[in-house]
């Protein structure tokens, strides 16, 4: 009975190995994650453009606008994950400038005005270009309104 269960379990287990090797192009290899943390003392709406680009410069606001925003409320975080077996650090390194552009609004610009108006016009709250080494040195939390460490970091408010 010892004999049969043990074969019974390395076959189990052999199928297993197998399996889940055989699905490994399927799940992304990696999580990486941009938080957009509100530290205004009203609610917040932000968008980082990897998942369909463009990243940079601030064309992108136009697929900004039309696309899907994240609201966040005083006190919390945006999360903005990249998945994909490419790293993070590759997407912004691919970038023309290598920077990655992350856009804040303020919800009432954006039930006031048209998407139209918001582009021309470029109502934007911030509008943040990081490189790598930005986001890295902001251990990958970037805060609304910037903070110090930001000093040096390229920062577009309007």
């Amino acid at each position: 009975m010892i004999k049969v269960t043990s074969k019974i379990m390395f076959v189990l287990s052999l199928y297993l190995v197998l399996v889940s090797n055989s699905c490994k192009e399927d799940f992304p290899a990696r999580i990486e994650t941009i938080h957009v943390v509100n530290n205004a003392d009203h609610n917040i709406e932000s968008a980082v453009p990897y998942t369909h680009g463009p990243f940079y410069p601030d064309t992108a606001l136009t697929e900004i606008v039309t696309g899907s925003m994240q609201k966040t409320p005083p006190g919390r975080n945006a999360y903005y994950d990249h998945h994909g077996t490419g790293s993070l650090a590759a997407l912004i390194e691919s970038t023309p400038e290598g920077l990655i552009s992350i856009y804040v609004f303020h919800p009432d610009t954006l039930a006031n005005y048209s998407d139209q108006e918001i582009i021309n016009d470029y109502n934007v709250l911030t509008r943040y270009d990081l490189s790598l080494s930005d986001l890295e040195t902001l251990d990958f939390f970037v805060p609304y309104p910037p903070s110090e460490a930001m000093n040096e970091m390229q920062i577009y408010i309007p």
